[in-house]
């Protein structure tokens, strides 16, 4: 849900800018209990620093589900322990690795009410851990961390030539570029972007998360959902070539990603 609730429409993320102008980052509160993701949204949107887009999971699979569609977040509030409708136990730790990982660009914040958990959160990379009932000077702390490394990031955006004007894509919005004849075509989750370009030209400049796994496809592995011999399945559901040339490779590379050596 997002934060305030309001009717709905296109999604926003790092390229949305609020009515001063600035961009709005967005920001993923993720907690069981309805009250405290209310409590959260609400000291985020009275930051005083910075404009952010609010969204509100009661379940990992929520947060999952949005993600499949729309990319990956900016900054994740996770909850350490959730329980469903039906009593099931969810592990925010173990979602924090399998969603997050290392170099993917989206900051962590870890909430809890359980002390002990300070230390096994560090097998995860993240901003800043929060013990409930969170103060506001806190929670604008951790947000005022993640922003600083959302700002030094390298390759945030990727600089693409369109019709004589420069344009800064968001990397993390990229879903895969395509090889075609004289142009380059960037498909992104709410745009698709044209360019006289080679593939080669941006390769380099992107981050490890990108393999190519075809000489005319190069694929942003954080929206990679099945990798086999012929054919990479993205979370769209769009499937794209692999060559047998980069086969192995491929594989390879998105193995390492899942695991977060990338």
């Amino acid at each position: 849900m997002r934060w305030p609730p309001r009717a709905a429409g296109p999604f926003a993320h790092s390229g949305a800018e609020n009515e001063k102008g600035r961009c709005a980052y967005t920001v993923a509160v993720v907690d069981d209990d309805l009250r405290q993701c209310r409590i959260l949204a609400d000291m985020i949107a009275d930051a005083p620093f910075s404009s952010f887009d609010i969204l509100t999971f009661q379940s990992v699979p929520d947060l999952e589900s949005f993600q499949a569609h729309h990319g990956p977040v900016d900054i994740c509030l996770m909850d350490v322990r959730m329980d469903d409708d039906a009593g099931r136990f969810s592990d925010g730790i173990e979602a924090v690795s399998r969603l997050f990982p290392e170099g993917c660009g989206t900051q962590v914040i870890y909430v809890t009410g359980y002390v002990e958990y300070a230390t096994p959160v560090y097998e995860t990379p993240h901003v800043y851990f929060l013990l409930k009932p969170v103060q506001a000077e806190q929670l604008y702390a951790a947000l005022g961390k993640a922003l600083e490394r959302l700002a030094s990031q390298t390759g945030a955006y990727l600089p693409v030539t369109c019709g004589g004007a420069v344009r800064r894509l968001p990397v993390g919005k990229i879903i895969y570029l395509e090889s075609n004849r004289r142009k380059v075509i960037v498909h992104m989750v709410d745009d698709t972007v044209e360019t006289y370009a080679k593939l080669s030209d941006f390769e380099d400049q992107l981050p490890p998360n990108f393999v190519r796994s075809h000489m005319s496809f190069l694929v942003n592995m954080n929206y990679l959902e099945w990798v086999d011999g012929k054919t990479a399945t993205l979370s769209t559901g769009i499937q794209l070539p692999v060559s047998r040339q980069r086969s192995v490779a491929t594989r390879e590379a998105f193995h390492r990603h899942l695991r977060g050596f990338l």
